[in-house]
């Protein structure tokens, strides 16, 4: 399955307009119960006026520790006994209590609710975003630095791998097209298979001149995806596959093939 920086925005924006409705449903309902409260806190406001510094219609501007500071050690009042009046002032702190804890979630959501309307980009804003993160992660790996993936998938860097004992060689695909063209620019025929058996074995071939050409470097740097120490099941099912042309062929695979022509002494940082 595939998917691209568009499914991608889709996504991003989808779950962005999830959030806000669920949030502005809460605020919604955290504004009821604030009024609620505001409503019970009526019944006390003798209490609040004769034993706080503050007033009821202020209570929106404190805090509950605040509160707590404002309430008077003074003489009781002759229409208020000792337990009576504990006893309001415990069912007062209780509503200061929810009605602080109504407030500060309510500051919360308006405050996420104005940063969720800053992340809300146009597609095109959101691409040149990806763009710029991936060129940032790509060039940083290039510097000797691993990218962690997160969410238990391990992590992305180059490897030094010793390839002079392997069996198979590898054909380097770019002398080997200059050869081919410098044999048929001089007028002579290029080699081609025409027959295999069924094990794959030449049978017959044009008789043409040789052109692949392979690889002999012992030490080949390689993108690599370290999947051996993420935890997640069938993760051998999964490949890594970095870029290999960009924009201005300035692919990852291509950034790093650069450094091995133009900067090879870069190439100590991955050893």
């Amino acid at each position: 399955m595939k998917i691209n920086t568009s499914d991608i925005y889709i996504k991003y924006v989808s779950k962005l307009n999830l959030e806000c409705i669920s949030l502005k449903k809460e605020k919604a309902d955290l504004e009821s119960s604030k009024e609620y409260i505001l409503k019970n806190l009526e019944n006390y406001r003798d209490f609040i006026e004769s034993f706080c510094t503050i007033k009821l219609d202020e209570i929106d501007k404190v805090t509950l520790s605040y509160f707590n500071r404002t309430i008077l050690q003074k003489k009781y009042e002759d229409h208020y006994s000792k337990d009576n009046l504990l006893d309001l002032e415990l069912k007062t702190k209780r509503l200061v209590n929810a009605f602080v804890a109504v407030k500060k979630r309510l500051t919360e959501i308006n405050e996420r609710l104005i940063e969720i309307k800053k992340l809300s980009v146009e597609s095109s804003e959101f691409i040149n975003i990806l763009r710029s993160f991936n060129k940032s992660v790509i060039d940083e790996i290039l510097r000797g630095y691993s990218f962690n993936l997160g969410y238990s998938l391990s992590y992305i860097k180059i490897v030094a791998r010793d390839v002079s004992k392997r069996k198979k060689k590898k054909v380097d695909w770019g002398t080997s097209n200059k050869n081919k063209k410098e044999i048929l620019l001089n007028g002579g025929v290029a080699y081609e298979v025409l027959e295999r058996d069924e094990e794959g074995k030449i049978l017959t071939d044009n008789g043409g001149e040789h052109w692949i050409a392979y690889h002999n470097k012992t030490i080949e740097y390689l993108w690599h995806w370290a999947k051996g120490r993420a935890p997640f099941p069938n993760k051998y099912f999964y490949k890594f596959k970095p870029t290999y042309c960009g924009a201005a062929n300035n692919g990852s695979v291509q950034k790093l093939r650069k450094i091995e022509r133009e900067n090879p002494e870069n190439l100590r940082y991955f050893n």
